[in-house]
């Protein structure tokens, strides 16, 4: 079997670390092939090759969301592109957004390929995008809150995953402590908060940096470390707004930095107040490493702390201040918080790479079988 990923943007994100870490599963299983098709001078091809996983180049540039014209002016193209790649075997094509389901899925379609679209937001679905969901063969989704975004879908047509997540606690073990401390200009007795994601209005990262000025003015030691790629907001812009609060001297927007464990190594407490979140690979990372957590209880983030624990909520509606006070609360009794060994060894299975491929391939088994098996997936 072959499976087909295309993305269309510039940018990479959740999805796409989710999305490659399910290919490597598939091609651990040895009678799955996978090729991942986007901009060659996209971030996302640019982590590809890091990965060294199999790519083909789209040909075409990012397309901007709801770009009607390069939707509909690139079929043909891209059914060129999907032709080149069949190679006799069942070939089933995976979306990991709607952007790239919108580009992609008529030239599929052209070619009789069946189809995947993997749920990872909570947009407004519109006419447009549920009769674009309707056309997949089967769709998966990734928390329950999500899977309440596709009403309209039937159970026999849906499938909730949870994402597959990967840490390498070697290379997590091996990193140096005082060397970022060192690296980052921080006093070696420092409390490290951390912020992990991109800079995006949901995400907010703004919100972050008051309850920092909280959390500076209770805790003395107290610093604030951020890794994320400029969205709605920008390095300089979060930079200037903890000098305008006073803790500039406190605060470092790192950007983007890779791997993951080497920025899970600096920080002691993981605070993540995105609203709004799908799922949240973060707090799930941080568990799996023993660090303790602080995120919004909302969406896919409630459900996290809910199902496997390692940390605490905060309600949607809590101001900076409140969100600081349980971010302080946790960080002096972070034993009491730590996801213990054994329930990191049950998350770590149920978040699994392999035991996650295992499940979405039984999904291209069955739709490619036919009706009935397809039926039988959910």
């Amino acid at each position: 079997m072959h499976v087909i990923f295309p993305f269309t943007g510039d940018g990479l994100g959740g999805s796409h670390v989710s999305a490659m870490t399910l290919i490597e599963g598939l091609l651990a299983q040895g009678d799955v092939s996978a090729t991942i098709v986007a901009g060659e001078t996209t971030q996302v091809a640019d982590e590809v090759r890091r990965r060294g996983l199999p790519f083909f180049p789209s040909g075409e540039g990012p397309i901007r969301r709801r770009d009607v014209v390069r939707y509909v002016g690139g079929v043909l193209h891209r059914r060129r592109r999907l032709a080149a790649l069949q190679s006799g075997t069942p070939a089933v094509v995976h979306y990991n957004d709607l952007e790239a389901a919108f580009a992609w899925q008529p030239a599929a379609r052209l070619l009789g390929l069946r189809s995947v679209y993997h749920h990872r937001a909570l947009p407004r679905m519109n006419a447009v995008k549920r009769s674009l969901l309707r056309t997949m063969d089967h769709t998966i989704t990734i928390s329950d809150v999500c899977r309440g975004n596709l009403g309209f879908l039937p159970d026999r047509e849906v499938t909730v995953i949870t994402n597959p997540i990967k840490v390498e606690t070697d290379v997590l073990a091996a990193t140096d402590r005082r060397q970022l401390h060192t690296e980052f200009g921080l006093p070696g007795d420092a409390a490290v908060f951390g912020f992990l994601g991109n800079l995006a209005d949901r995400k907010r990262p703004d919100f972050f940096i008051d309850a920092a000025q909280e959390i500076a003015a209770r805790m003395p030691n107290a610093v604030f470390v951020m890794f994320g790629r400029d969205r709605e907001f920008s390095r300089e812009q979060l930079e200037a707004q903890a000098r305008a609060l006073g803790i500039g001297d406190k605060v470092r927007v790192a950007g983007f930095r890779s791997p993951i464990e080497g920025n899970l190594a600096l920080i002691d407490l993981l605070l993540a107040p995105a609203i709004d979140e799908p799922f949240g690979r973060t707090p799930v990372e941080a568990a799996l490493c023993g660090i303790p957590y602080v995120v919004t209880d909302d969406a896919g983030q409630g459900e996290i702390v809910r199902r496997w624990g390692g940390g605490a909520a905060v309600p949607k509606l809590a101001l900076p201040s409140e969100f600081a006070d349980v971010a302080v609360r946790v960080m002096q009794s972070r034993d009491a918080f730590r996801l213990p060994q054994e329930k990191r060894e049950g998350l770590r299975a149920d978040v699994s790479p392999a035991a996650h491929a295992a499940r979405v391939r039984a999904i291209y088994d069955a739709i490619c079988a036919g009706p009935a098996a397809r039926d039988a997936v959910a």
